[in-house]
């Protein structure tokens, strides 16, 4: 059944995303090219609401089979739910401070109902939490969710990574025995293979806040969820996620120290100023595959060798550095 679950939502996805280019093409909801644009032509926008609602209904019908426990259900629903805040801003211009409200409270929800785990192992350290966990946790899932946000701006950029996670997580998952964790990822992993093809340079549509939203925090929560099993290190999908996490957070303290209005739009990230040196959407996001395969490498072999966790993951940090500060010699940042 998972086999071909995961087959029917690659096809629906993919149907059903050309389907609503076509809806939106009708009722005009494009995206208009802007100074701090990096498209040039008018693209329909909100395409992510479709890879949202797939794997929602698909993850609420393997769950009443037993396929998927109770946590990745809960993480579907509440990333749902998130996606409904990325929806509301897309359409709504919510205010700055009623996003951040809700993005707490649902964040708080997913952490009242899955539980926060007070200790992370990271050989040769453990970590222990205590009360600071609940904080540090919403604090991570709000930041992964804007943050994927923010790096949303290349043709298939972010539905690349989306992709390379899951695909990965599911495939450690299922090595290490945790099923339900693997077929989840496996459904994420088809749903954005479906999206893909129509937000491949050049994109037919883009994914929108919601669609943004939905995966920034479900990745951020799938590695919550993992780190509450045994079998998949925390730091294994902090690896993965290397990339945006790095990227955003750089660029944001940069902007901060430099005296920027932080939380407005901007061309400032690493993958933006590459595109703004002559790389083209294609190419840029063939460097973050690279760069993706890197890490790819590092965080399996944290998996199969936890031990060296720590050391793999400051070998992530200084190639990650190391790509940043490459980018800064071919377009440095505030020029």
């Amino acid at each position: 059944m998972i086999a071909l679950a995961v087959v029917a939502v690659f096809c629906i996805t993919l149907l059903f995303t050309g389907m609503f280019r076509d809806h939106a093409l009708k009722k005009g909801l494009l995206d208009i090219p802007g100074n701090r644009s990096s498209h040039t032509n008018p693209t329909p926008r909100g395409g992510g609401v479709v890879f949202v609602v797939v794997t929602l209904i698909a993850s609420g019908v393997l769950y009443g089979y037993g396929h998927i426990a109770r946590a990745e259900f809960i993480l579907v629903a509440c990333s749902f739910l998130m996606a409904t805040v990325g929806v509301a801003d897309d359409y709504l211009h919510l205010r700055n401070s009623l996003r951040f409200i809700a993005q707490v409270i649902i964040a708080t929800l997913f952490l009242a109902l899955n539980g926060v785990q007070e200790t992370l192992a990271l050989a040769p350290l453990t970590i222990h939490f205590g009360l600071f966990a609940w904080p540090l946790c919403v604090l991570f899932i709000v930041w992964s969710v804007n943050l994927f946000n923010f790096m949303d701006g290349l043709d298939a950029f972010a539905s690349m990574e989306a992709f390379v996670i899951f695909i990965v997580l599911g495939a450690l998952g299922a090595a290490a025995g945790v099923s339900h964790f693997s077929t989840l990822m496996f459904i994420l992993a088809a749903s954005m293979a479906g999206f893909l093809k129509w937000n491949f340079p050049p994109a037919k549509i883009f994914m929108g806040d919601g669609g943004s939203y939905f995966l920034g925090f479900i990745i951020a929560g799938a590695a919550l969820v993992s780190h509450a099993r045994p079998g998949i290190p925390f730091m294994v999908p902090i690896t993965l996620y290397g990339l945006f996490w790095f990227d955003a957070t750089a660029t944001l303290m940069r902007r901060i120290l430099a005296g920027e209005t932080w939380y407005m739009a901007h061309r400032s990230h690493a993958y933006q100023r590459l595109h703004q040196a002559g790389h083209s959407h294609l190419a840029v996001t063939g460097y973050a595959l690279l760069a993706n395969s890197a890490l790819v490498i590092l965080a399996v072999t944290g998996f199969f060798h936890p031990q060296y966790m720590l050391a793999l993951f400051a070998a992530a940090i200084l190639l990650l550095a190391f790509l940043y500060a490459t980018v800064e010699r071919i377009k440095p940042f505030g020029q």
